[in-house]
């Protein structure tokens, strides 16, 4: 499938207050991801991760280093480097990320 429209496809729950849409193909994995208001995420993978925000705000962690981003602004994640989101504000945060390699919990399709 070389074509997809991530806009012609409803976001699915992961887990209380966040929602993802995925496309995967074999080296790389693009979603799409919203977290509600309050929500928090402290993790770590093996996946290497660049992020896009797209709308809203959230005080990122990545190992060290903390800072609020919001849209237009970008992350990268090395791989296994801990990492935490914040959404703050009252605005669901909307935003890209990719994955590589892809994260099997994340292919929705």
């Amino acid at each position: 499938m070389p074509f997809f429209s991530l806009a012609q496809h409803d976001y699915q729950q992961k887990r209380s207050g966040v929602f993802i849409k995925a496309i995967t193909g074999r080296a790389a994995q693009l979603c799409m991801i919203k977290l509600l208001p309050g929500q928090t995420s402290e993790h770590s993978h093996a996946e290497e991760q660049l992020g896009y925000i797209l709308s809203g705000r959230v005080v990122m962690k990545i190992g060290h280093e903390e800072k609020e981003l919001g849209p237009g602004d970008g992350y990268l994640v090395p791989t296994h480097v801990h990492h935490a989101f914040s959404v703050v504000g009252e605005e669901a945060l909307e935003y890209l990320e990719i994955f590589c390699p892809p994260k099997s919990e994340n292919a929705l399709w």
